[in-house]
């Protein structure tokens, strides 16, 4: 399975958590996985601003190539889905 159907499956199980914080999650994830982000930004619309990074869902899938650990991403990824799912809160991708 590649890491963006897994990253997808994943959303699936999870998919109010997902929508009702992707913008966070983003911002979180871009953190960790900076290269990859930028590379998926790129191709996707041109230009890449670290403000709005693009969906985690598309980075999995068009960055895949820069993400050195597939483990580690889905891990992470799957750690923040959780916390979230246990009603911590965010802000500028970190975890109040």
């Amino acid at each position: 399975m590649s890491l963006s159907e897994k990253i997808n499956e994943i959303i699936s199980k999870n998919e109010e958590v997902y929508w009702n914080n992707e913008f966070q999650i983003q911002l979180h994830m871009s953190k960790k996985y900076l290269l990859a982000f930028k590379t998926a930004a790129i191709i996707e619309s041109g230009e890449f601003d670290e403000t709005f990074p693009p969906p985690t869902h598309i980075v999995a899938d068009l960055g895949a190539d820069k993400i050195d650990n597939h483990d580690m991403f889905i891990k992470d990824f799957f750690e923040v889905i959780t916390k979230l799912s246990k009603g911590l809160t965010m802000s500028n991708g970190n975890f109040d």
